[in-house]
C-alpha cells in the first residue's frame, strides 16, 4: 500500500514537472542562440519617449533607411513595425516590461516589404534605479523558420509521448493494485523517464531526496563537460564544485528564502568552470521545489540555459556605454554616473574634480599625425591610472581627462597630489623613434565647497581649466566665484568677435611706416588689425588676438588680413612704389592650418601683387612649434619670391644654428633691447650682436619700439637697416598712408 501511495504522488509530480518544462522550452529554445556577434544584430537606441537616439550599421543596411530617416523622427518606430494593432501594442508592452523577452513583431523594411525579426530589450538604469534609456536589439529570424516549424513538429509528438507515458502510468497504478510486481513496474517507469528527459535538448537537472541521487540531462552533461566515465548519477557536490562560490553560495541563499517563503519557484544566474576546462560560462537555471503533506522537501527540479553569449553582449554595450575606445579607461557618461550616485547616496564628505587638458595637443596632430598623438592619449591614460588608482579617471573628449579625487582628508592632500601630477604628465614622450614634451592645463573644484552636483562641479573645474590657459598654460588653479564673472565675460567677448567677423566692418587694417636708416627713404608698412567696436570701442589686439588664436578665428581673421593687406600692395605697385614691402604677421594656428600654403599663394593670384613686395612675419615660439613641418611651408613660399621675416628675435628659445637653414631675408630685434640701447651697455651690445650675426647671415635688420632721435642715432651708429616704431611713425588707417608716400623720406 506505501508503495502505491508513492507511486500515485511521483506520478502526478512528474506529470506536472514535465508539462511545465514543454510549456517553456519553446521560448528556451529561441533564447539559446539569440544573441550573436553585435555586429549582426540589429540595434536601436530609444529614449524614454519611443524616440530612436541612434542606430547601428546592420540596421541600416538591412532595412535600407539612412540615419536622417530614423533618428529623433517622433512616430517612426510606430511606422516601423507592420500597420497591425497588436504588433504595435506588443512593441510598447516590449519595451516597458519584457526587457528580458523575445518578440517575434515584423517590421517595415524601405522598400515596402516586411521582415521578421525577434526582438530583445535592455533597459538602461542609473545608480537610483531610474530607466535612461532602452536599448532594442533585433535578429532576423526568417532564415530559421523552417527550423522552427520542425521544433514545434518535434514538440507535438514530444507531447504525444508524455501523453502515452501518462497512459501508461495509469496503467501501472492499476497494475500496482492487483499483481505482485511493482518493484519491476517502477524500474520500467525510471527507465522511461530518463529517456524522455535524455531527448530533451536543453539542460535539465533533477534531485530526489528520498533516493538521495541527482539526474542529468545529455545537454547538461555537455555544458558541465562531464567525462563519459562518470555516471548519470553523479555525487551533488562533483557538481557545486563547478560553481563560482560566491555564486554558490549566493544559489543557496536564493534557495532558502524562496522556500522559506512558501514560493516553491526559484531562478539564478551562475557563473560556472566546466569540467577539466579553463574556460568561463554563465548559466540561468530555473526550477521548483515539491514538498510532501508534511512540508517537507522531497524533490527538486529545474533546467540551465547557457547565457554566456549574452553575458558576452552586455559586457560589449556596457564598455561601449562606459569606457573610452581609444585608451580603454572610463569616459565622462561613467564618471557623471559615479559621481550623482555618490553624492546622492550621501557617502561623500569632501572631495576633488580635476579637470585636465593638454596645451596645443591639436599640433602634436597637425605636425606629428594622428597615430602620433593617439599614442600620447593611451599612454597618458596610463600614466593618470597608475597614479590615481584609488581614485576614478575619465578621458572627457579629445585631449581633455578628468579625475574625481573622492578619497579627500584634506585641500592639502589635493595640492599635493595635484603638484606631482603636474610632473608627471611632462615627462617626455616616446614614439616611433621621436621625442615629444608635452604640457597640461588643470582646473581644480570642490565638493562641496564650489557645487553640489556633477553638471556644477563639472562646469567649475572646466572654468578654472580655462583660467589655467590663459594664465600662460602647464599650471592649476583652483575655481572661485570670481572666476564666473571672468567667463561670461570672456563667453560675451567672443560672441562679439564672431559678430565682427562676419561682416568686418568693424575690423580695420592698421599701417606702421618702416624707414631705411641710411637712406631715410620709407622702406615699406607692418600691417596691423585693429578692432573699433561700435559696442566696446577700441579692444586691444593683446586681448582679441589672443582669443582669436585659442578659438582658432584666427585662420579667418589672417586670411582678412593677408588678403586687405595685399590690395593695398597692389595699389602701392600700380603707382610707381613697386619698392615698398608689406609686413603681415602670422599666427601658428595659421602656420599649422593645412590649406595656409594655397590660402596665400591663392591671395597672391587673386590680388595680381608682385610677390616680392609681401613679407609673412612669424616668431622664434611659432617656428619651434613643428620646426620640420613649418620649415618646409616657408621654404616653399619663399622660392616663390615672398619674403620671410623673424619677429622677436632673441626673446625665444631658438638654436642659432637654426638661422643658417632658416628661409628668413629679415630680423626683427625685439622692442624689449631698444627701450634701454642708450641707457644700459648690455642692451646695447645684445643689439650689436644681433645685427652683426644678421649681417654675416646676409639679412636685413630691423629695429622696433624707436620713440625717441637717441635711439634712432644709436641705432644708425650700430649700422642697423630699417627702423619701426612711434618716432618715425605710429600705425595709421590706410586713408592716411597715401598722405606719407608722397614725402617717402625719414626727416632728418
Amino acid at each position: 500500500m506505501v508503495i502505491k501511495t508513492l507511486t500515485v504522488i511521483w506520478f502526478f509530480v512528474f506529470v506536472y514537472y514535465l508539462f511545465k518544462i514543454l510549456n517553456k522550452v519553446y521560448y528556451q529554445y529561441k533564447n539559446m542562440d539569440f544573441v550573436v556577434k553585435s555586429g549582426e544584430k540589429l540595434i536601436l537606441k530609444l529614449d524614454q519617449e519611443g524616440i530612436i537616439l541612434e542606430t547601428n550599421d546592420k540596421f541600416l543596411e538591412v532595412t535600407g533607411y539612412t540615419q536622417n530617416d530614423i533618428v529623433n523622427k517622433a512616430g517612426f518606430l510606430t511606422s516601423l513595425v507592420q500597420q497591425n494593432e497588436n504588433n504595435t501594442i506588443t512593441l510598447e508592452k516590449l519595451i516597458v516590461f519584457n526587457g528580458t523577452k523575445n518578440n517575434h513583431i515584423p517590421i517595415r523594411l524601405n522598400d515596402g516589404s516586411f521582415l521578421n525579426v525577434s526582438w530583445q530589450v535592455v533597459h538602461f538604469k542609473d545608480f537610483a534605479g531610474r530607466i535612461k534609456y532602452y536599448l532594442l536589439v533585433g535578429e532576423d529570424i526568417s532564415e530559421i523558420s523552417r527550423i522552427e516549424e520542425e521544433f514545434l513538429s518535434a514538440k507535438e509528438e514530444l507531447s504525444n509521448l508524455y501523453t502515452e507515458l501518462a497512459d501508461t502510468e495509469e496503467q501501472i497504478q492499476r497494475t500496482y493494485e492487483y499483481e505482485n510486481d511493482s518493484q519491476q513496474k517502477l524500474i520500467e517507469y525510471d527507465r522511461k523517464h530518463n529517456f524522455i528527459v535524455q531527448a530533451l535538448d536543453i539542460a535539465v537537472w533533477e534531485y530526489d531526496y528520498g533516493r538521495q541521487q541527482p539526474l542529468f540531462s545529455t545537454k547538461f552533461r555537455e555544458l558541465f563537460n562531464i567525462p563519459a566515465s562518470y555516471t548519470f548519477l553523479m555525487n551533488k557536490e562533483e557538481i557545486l564544485s563547478c560553481i563560482d562560490i560566491e555564486d554558490y553560495y549566493d544559489f543557496l541563499e536564493t534557495l532558502i528564502k524562496c522556500f522559506t517563503n512558501g514560493d516553491s519557484t526559484f531562478k539564478v544566474v551562475l557563473k560556472v568552470t566546466p569540467f577539466n576546462t579553463n574556460e568561463i560560462i554563465w548559466l540561468e537555471t530555473s526550477g521548483k521545489g515539491y514538498y510532501n503533506e508534511d512540508n517537507v522537501l522531497i524533490y527538486l527540479a529545474g533546467s540551465m540555459l547557457n547565457i554566456t553569449s549574452n553575458k558576452q553582449d552586455e559586457e560589449k554595450i556596457r564598455k561601449i556605454a562606459f569606457f573610452d575606445e581609444l585608451t580603454n579607461i572610463y569616459n565622462k557618461r561613467y564618471m557623471e554616473d559615479f559621481v550623482t550616485s555618490a553624492i546622492e547616496r550621501g557617502s561623500l564628505k569632501e572631495a576633488a574634480l580635476i579637470f585636465i587638458d593638454i596645451d596645443n595637443f591639436k599640433n602634436v596632430n597637425e605636425s606629428l599625425g594622428y597615430s602620433f598623438g593617439d599614442q600620447i592619449l593611451i599612454e597618458m591614460a596610463k600614466r593618470l591610472t597608475t597614479y590615481s588608482e584609488k581614485n576614478i579617471v575619465a578621458r572627457l573628449s579629445g585631449d581633455e581627462f578628468c579625475i574625481f579625487f573622492h578619497d579627500m582628508n584634506s585641500i592639502s592632500e589635493v595640492e599635493v597630489f595635484v603638484a606631482k601630477l603636474m610632473n608627471l604628465l611632462s615627462e617626455t614622450y616616446s614614439f616611433y623613434n621621436i621625442i615629444y614634451k608635452v604640457s597640461a592645463s588643470i582646473g581644480v573644484a570642490l565638493y562641496p565647497h564650489n557645487a553640489h552636483s556633477f553638471d556644477s562641479l563639472f562646469k567649475c573645474a572646466e572654468i578654472a581649466m580655462y583660467q589655467s590657459k590663459q594664465t600662460g598654460k602647464n599650471t592649476y588653479i583652483y575655481f572661485d566665484e570670481s572666476m564666473t564673472v571672468k567667463i561670461k565675460e570672456r563667453v560675451e567677448l567672443e560672441e562679439d568677435f564672431r559678430a565682427a567677423l562676419g561682416t568686418f566692418e568693424d575690423l580695420k587694417i592698421y599701417f606702421q611706416p618702416q624707414y631705411d636708416i641710411k637712406s631715410g627713404k620709407l622702406h615699406g608698412f607692418e600691417a596691423l588689425a585693429r578692432w573699433i567696436s561700435k559696442k566696446r570701442g577700441f579692444v586691444s589686439p593683446g586681448v582679441f588676438i589672443p582669443l582669436a588664436e585659442e578659438t582658432r578665428l584666427i585662420i579667418s581673421l589672417g586670411k582678412w588680413i593677408l588678403e586687405e593687406s595685399c590690395k593695398i600692395l597692389r595699389e602701392f605697385q600700380r603707382y610707381g612704389h613697386s619698392e615698398l614691402v608689406v609686413s603681415v604677421n602670422l599666427s601658428i594656428v595659421q602656420l599649422m592650418d593645412d590649406y595656409f600654403v594655397n590660402t596665400v599663394l591663392d591671395i597672391v593670384k587673386k590680388t595680381g601683387i608682385n610677390p616680392a613686395g609681401l613679407e609673412l612675419e612669424i616668431t622664434e615660439s611659432i617656428l619651434m612649434e613643428s620646426f620640420e613641418s613649418n620649415v618646409s611651408k616657408l621654404n616653399f613660399l619663399r622660392a616663390q619670391g615672398i619674403s620671410i621675416s623673424l619677429d622677436d628675435f632673441g626673446t625665444g628659445y631658438s638654436s642659432l644654428t637654426y638661422l643658417k637653414v632658416l628661409p628668413i631675408s629679415t630680423l626683427k630685434i625685439d622692442k624689449m633691447f631698444v627701450d634701454n640701447i642708450t641707457h644700459f651697455d648690455v642692451d646695447k651690445n645684445i643689439a650689436l650682436k644681433i645685427i652683426s650675426l644678421a649681417h654675416v647671415l646676409n639679412l636685413r635688420t630691423i629695429a622696433e619700439g624707436a620713440e625717441h632721435a637717441e635711439q634712432l642715432e644709436c641705432l644708425k651708429e650700430l649700422d642697423c637697416d630699417i627702423v619701426q616704431g612711434y618716432y618715425t611713425g605710429k600705425p595709421m588707417p590706410v586713408e592716411n598712408v597715401y598722405a606719407i608716400l608722397d614725402k617717402a623720406m625719414l626727416e632728418e
